[in-house]
């Protein structure tokens, strides 16, 4: 089995404060896993791990069977707040273009190919047509799209998103989840996500970080994962419904060591 990220015995503090412990998991490649947690739990630390923008205080990391830095060209990253940024005076094709120089040699311009591609990338995301549109004259939903055409303009493996969903209405939230879902057949995905219902059709894992990690390669929610989340209720019952709610899944009793 070829896996997109492979973590072995990792660990990371902030000036001698732990962040993440003993961080142990496997993603085949063609997942499109969600990553849970509460705030300040470690998920996007973990990714910028994976990211290669932080290095681990311990053990080690591989992305598609590299480094994360031999690995970098092959990955797309969606950081949280990315369409957020509306007075930046850009157009859409220029913000999109701004992806595709991670392929490209330092100092060389975009080659007749690169901008195919690119243009590529914006029909993808149905926003070619807006491509002389300055950023800023955007809705929240046409300015994530900016954003994911600029990752894909980089022609990734393995997509990060940090909460796609963040500054997109209702509306756009179906379409852009349908988007991921058509990505994924292609590429390996990763979602970090506070609303999981949205994406609840098209992951195929579920990981669970805060401080320690629980993966499960299923759909499903455990009750480890919620433990470890969220803890209990005073009763002793685990909060689920506030975690995914509508979700159709099953809270698997405690079943092992998988994954941690």
């Amino acid at each position: 089995m070829r896996y997109a990220i492979e973590v072995e015995n990792m660990t990371f503090s902030y000036d001698g404060i732990p962040v993440l412990e003993e961080i142990n998991f496997k993603l085949p490649e063609g997942e499109f896993m969600a990553l849970l947690g509460p705030n300040g739990g470690g998920k996007t630390t973990l990714v910028k791990l994976l990211l290669g923008i932080y290095k681990p205080y311990s053990g080690k990391i591989k992305i598609l069977g590299s480094s994360p830095e031999d690995a970098y060209g092959r990955i797309g990253y969606l950081p949280q707040d990315a369409a957020s940024h509306s007075s930046f005076p850009i157009t859409v094709y220029d913000a999109a273009k701004l992806g595709r120089h991670g392929r490209i040699p330092r100092g060389r311009g975009l080659s007749q190919k690169d901008k195919e591609i690119v243009r590529q990338k914006l029909e993808l995301v149905e926003m070619w047509n807006n491509r002389h549109k300055r950023i800023g004259d955007l809705s929240g939903g046409q300015r994530q799209r900016v954003m994911i055409a600029r990752a894909l303009a980089v022609e990734p493996e393995i997509l990060f998103f940090d909460e796609p969903t963040s500054s997109v209405d209702s509306s756009g939230q179906e379409k852009l989840n349908d988007l991921l879902k058509e990505l994924n057949r292609d590429m390996t995905i990763v979602v970090i996500t506070h609303d999981v219902t949205a994406i609840s059709r098209h992951i195929t894992s579920i990981a669970c970080v805060n401080r320690k990690l629980h993966y499960h390669s299923a759909p499903e929610l455990t009750s480890d994962m919620v433990k470890l989340a969220y803890g209990e209720t005073v009763d002793g019952t685990c909060p689920v419904e506030l975690l995914a709610h509508g979700i159709p899944h099953r809270v698997l009793p405690k079943h092992g060591d998988e994954g941690e």
